[in-house]
């Protein structure tokens, strides 16, 4: 497993999330966690039991419903994000925001207790042009050391095209790619050297397209490590109160803990 890095995001945003993704981390299908730090931390006490690879999950869009009606920063949506330069009071809600990013380095690296950052977002937020911006001004201040750079080859299962719930992701890994262009002259001094796969099936990972990614390892040409992103964490139904509506049925949805099923799989092929 060398050259593959095995990922999971949402570490920490519900104790059900955390422990599913543990138990992943402990069949070894799990190599690599991206940790929630921004409201409670749920799981911590299982990181004290294995050792992987741990990063911080900037999350700006996904918090409880409570925590939303304080402030529009607890009700923002990625396409909010994006568009906020457009609206008015940018720099004054750009300075909120900011100071909340600061908040949660922070809090990852007081729970973390490592020296370099490894550094991606929820919803891929931190690829929003103004929010990298930010984040790479911030490089030297907290010690970032790498960001992921979701810039993700094309590879799909014939059969899945016309799937609608395909297409929607193939949106998004477009929409990621502009992203990623605008960013590009900044992007090419990011310490990220994996090819990274997780946006095309995101919610919708098969065997199948897996196969494709883990064959890939066996490349000679190959060599960048592949980094696959997973979503085994699942939210229990008495988590209710911890989710937005929209979040709290995409974490306790069917597909999740299929993915989970899928994951814990993985073992006997690698």
């Amino acid at each position: 497993m060398k050259k593959i890095i095995l990922h999971a995001d949402d570490y920490g945003r519900s104790p059900n999330i955390s422990k599913s993704i543990y138990k992943c981390i402990k069949a070894k299908t799990i190599n690599s966690i991206s940790i929630i730090v921004s409201e409670k931390i749920y799981g911590l006490n299982y990181l004290k039991k294995i050792k992987v690879k741990k990063r911080l999950h900037l999350n700006l869009t996904d918090f409880s419903q409570k925590l939303s009606k304080k402030s529009f920063l607890y009700d923002l949506s990625f396409i909010d994000l994006l568009l906020l330069p457009l609206f008015p009071r940018y720099n004054q809600k750009k300075k909120i925001i900011e100071k909340e990013i600061d908040r949660q380095i922070k809090i990852y690296q007081k729970i973390s207790k490592e020296k370099k950052i490894f550094l991606d977002g929820h919803q891929h937020i931190h690829m929003i042009p103004w929010i990298f911006d930010l984040i790479y001004q911030k490089r030297a201040k907290f010690n970032i050391s790498s960001m992921r750079i979701p810039d993700e080859k094309f590879i799909i299962n014939i059969e899945d095209i016309i799937r609608l719930s395909i297409l929607k992701n193939i949106i998004k890994f477009f929409i990621i790619k502009i992203l990623i262009f605008f960013s590009s002259h900044k992007i090419k001094k990011i310490n990220y050297d994996y090819k990274f796969f997780g946006i095309i099936y995101s919610g919708y990972q098969n065997i199948k397209y897996i196969h494709k990614l883990l064959n890939l390892k066996s490349n000679k040409k190959l060599k960048n490590k592949i980094e696959i992103l997973l979503h085994p964490g699942f939210a229990s139904k008495s988590e209710k109160n911890l989710f937005k509506k929209s979040f709290f049925e995409y974490y306790s949805s069917v597909k999740r803990i299929k993915e989970f099923n899928l994951t814990l799989s993985l073992k006997k092929f690698l």
